[in-house]
Parts: structure tokens; C-alpha cells; sequence
């Protein structure tokens, strides 16, 4: 049994495969980006970008804006990451941006940790602080 090739012909045993000679064919085939993608992703992004300053501290506000480009391109024109996932040897663009978005959250992991490390440290320091203050009179200081 064969499979028949994309013209209708059944390719000869030992023939090689026709390719695309100076194109790529992933590159060139544009596929419709449907709005019930995108949508969602600008409203999430401008909620998210409303809260920088208040809730969201704004030192952060260029890695999350780099996030929201990275994440609008891929939505809105993957062809446009592919050569960047090329050239890191990833082949699907998807699987490139699920890795980055794994590794950008593993960053924020480790700096909250850092960040809840170091206030935990002043806490300690303020309350023996306190505490010493209060104790002073009692010892006759």
C-alpha cells in the first residue's frame, strides 16, 4: 500500500522528496489570528498594565511590557518568532513561547523568594529593635 503524494501521484520507490527550494513553507503560510485570541490578551494586558504602580511594582513594568509584546506577537504573527525559535533549535514557535513564559515565571519565582527573604529579614531586625527598646528601662538602662 502507498500514499500518494500531494499532486496525485504515487512517488516511485527511492525517490526523494519534493521541497521547497529557497522558502519555507511555515514562514510563508499565513494563518488567520482569531479575535477570540487576541481580545482576551489586550484586555488582560491593559488590566495588568492598570495595576503597575499600585498593586504592581513599576521597577518591574519593562519586563512585563517585553512579556506583553512577546506574548501579542505570538498571537497576533507567530511567523514573525520563527526564526528566533530557529535559531535557539526549537521548531514549533509554540513550544519557543510556552519555554519562555516557563523561564519568565521561574524568574519571578526565584525574585519573589529573594524579595520575601530580604523583608523577612528586616521584620526580624525591627522587632528585636522594639523589643530591645521596651526591655531597656526594665534593665536599668
Amino acid at each position: 500500500m502507498s500514499i500518494a503524494s500531494p499532486g496525485g501521484r504515487t512517488p516511485r520507490p527511492g525517490a526523494r522528496a519534493a521541497t521547497f527550494r529557497g522558502s519555507d513553507p511555515v514562514l510563508h503560510a499565513r494563518a488567520s489570528t482569531s479575535p477570540l485570541l487576541v481580545i482576551p490578551l489586550v484586555i488582560f494586558f491593559a488590566l495588568l498594565f492598570s495595576q503597575l504602580g499600585s498593586r504592581l511594582a513599576a521597577r518591574n513594568s519593562l519586563i512585563w511590557w517585553l512579556l506583553a509584546l512577546f506574548l501579542l506577537a505570538a498571537a497576533i504573527r507567530p511567523e514573525l518568532l520563527a526564526p528566533v525559535a530557529h535559531a535557539f533549535g526549537v521548531q514549533l514557535v509554540s513550544n519557543f513561547v510556552l519555554g519562555g513564559l516557563v523561564l519568565f515565571f521561574l524568574l519571578q519565582i526565584v525574585e519573589q523568594s529573594a524579595e520575601d527573604a530580604s523583608a523577612s529579614r528586616r521584620f526580624r531586625e525591627v522587632t528585636s529593635a522594639l523589643a530591645g527598646l521596651r526591655l531597656r528601662p526594665l534593665l536599668g538602662g
